[in-house]
């Protein structure tokens, strides 16, 4: 009888150890687990990261890319709108009048010294306004000087 005792409770214990050992190795199993899923998770979140990184690298390199545009178009319309401006003034009348007159006086000739004729020109109306020439008169004493 004692011996039958001893005999289970032997099994007893082999089967506590057993029961022991694979609550260990369960233990151990879920914690390796847990572990992995862990390092799931952290990888998971890194590449997420990386991603929205990414994106923002990008959003604000599209960002830059449109404000250097806008600064070129914003030039481009500065450059126009002067030029349209210095071509009102340039073509004003006034203006005009004063590059006739410019162009009027470079073709002017001017003789300094003794021998200056008496008329040089004279303006008559001719079919197209205003003409040059030289009076009869003025022509003899152009030929005698």
């Amino acid at each position: 009888m004692e011996r039958l005792r001893r005999r289970e409770e032997a099994e007893t214990g082999r089967r506590k150890q057993l029961l022991d050992a694979a609550k260990v190795q369960r233990r151990r199993d879920i914690l390796a687990a847990e572990k992995e899923a862990d390092m799931a998770r952290m990888t998971a979140a890194r590449q997420v990261q990386r991603a929205h990184s990414r994106a923002m690298e990008q959003a604000v390199a599209v960002q830059t890319m449109i404000s250097q545009q806008k600064a070129l178009a914003d030039a481009e319309a500065a450059r126009l709108q002067q030029t349209a401006r210095s071509m009102r003034v340039m073509l004003s009348p006034a203006y005009l009048h004063l590059r006739q007159a410019e162009c009027s006086m470079a073709r002017t000739q001017v003789y300094l010294g003794t021998g200056i004729p008496r008329a040089m020109v004279i303006e008559d109306a001719g079919p197209q306004g205003v003409g040059r020439g030289v009076r009869k008169s003025d022509q003899e004493s152009l030929s005698r000087g």
